[in-house]
C-alpha cells in the first residue's frame, strides 16, 4: 500500500446527525445504551443521557434493530423521531429531530 498526497482536499465524513454514541449490551446485544452524548447536539438538546437505555424507536423495539441499523436511521438529516428512553427506573417520551453536526 502506497500513499500519496493529491490536491484534493479533505471532505468530512457524515455518519451520524443526533450526536450520539450507541453501545449494545447484553448477551445477545438486544440492550441499546448510550455511551456518550456530544455537546450542542439534537441528543444533548433532547436531553439524552450517557447510561440512557434506548427502549423503542417510532414505536419499534430498539432491541429488534440491529445497532448498524440504528446508526444508519440516525444518518439521515432532518428526520425526526420518537424515542422511549429507559433512564433508571423512569421511562422516558423524548422527541429528537436529526441535523448536521458540521
Amino acid at each position: 500500500l502506497i500513499l500519496e498526497p493529491n490536491k484534493k482536499p479533505l471532505a468530512p465524513v457524515e455518519f451520524d446527525h443526533s450526536g450520539l454514541e450507541l453501545v449494545a449490551a447484553g448477551a445477545d446485544f438486544k440492550i441499546i445504551k448510550i455511551r456518550k452524548v456530544l455537546e450542542n447536539s439534537p441528543a444533548a438538546e433532547a436531553e439524552l443521557r450517557v447510561g440512557d437505555r434506548l427502549v423503542s424507536i417510532d414505536g419499534k423495539a430498539a432491541g429488534e434493530l440491529s445497532l448498524d441499523r440504528i446508526e444508519e436511521m440516525f444518518s439521515q438529516p432532518e428526520r425526526e423521531y420518537d424515542l422511549t428512553v429507559l433512564r433508571g427506573q423512569e421511562t422516558l417520551k423524548i422527541k429528537i429531530k436529526l441535523r448536521r453536526l458540521i
